[in-house]
């Protein structure tokens, strides 16, 4: 066998090798996206129904939290909308007042934002 030969079997093996790391990472990236894009286990209103009211609801200390320092017309349009979401059944809803928002999600505040 010559050298060129010897060359070309070492760099397509090389090549085969590099090409099955490149599909393997690709697998292993996909899986992470996945992971941490789709939720673990989707909670259906069917289970959601059967839990307490209490669970999914705003507490009073809560509804005081995200209403403190803010001027009583913000205050009552807030918790009517807080009233208005759980009367529906809303698990997870948006409240805009005049500062701001706030997202909700089972009567915690997941996020919130305010104007500068």
């Amino acid at each position: 066998m010559d050298t060129n030969a010897i060359t070309q079997m070492i760099t397509m093996l090389l090549a085969i090798i590099a090409g099955f790391y490149a599909w393997l990472q690709n697998n292993q990236k996909k899986e992470v996206v996945a992971f941490y894009a789709e939720p673990a286990s989707p909670v259906s209103d069917a289970v959601v129904s059967t839990l307490p009211v209490r669970s999914w609801t705003m507490t009073e200390s809560t509804r005081r939290w995200i209403t403190f320092g803010e001027s009583d017309s913000d205050k009552i349009e807030i918790l009517k909308q807080v009233d208005a979401s759980e009367a529906l059944g809303l698990r997870s809803y948006t409240i805009h007042y005049s500062k701001g928002f706030y997202l909700i999600e089972y009567g915690l505040i997941k996020s919130s934002g305010r104007e500068k």
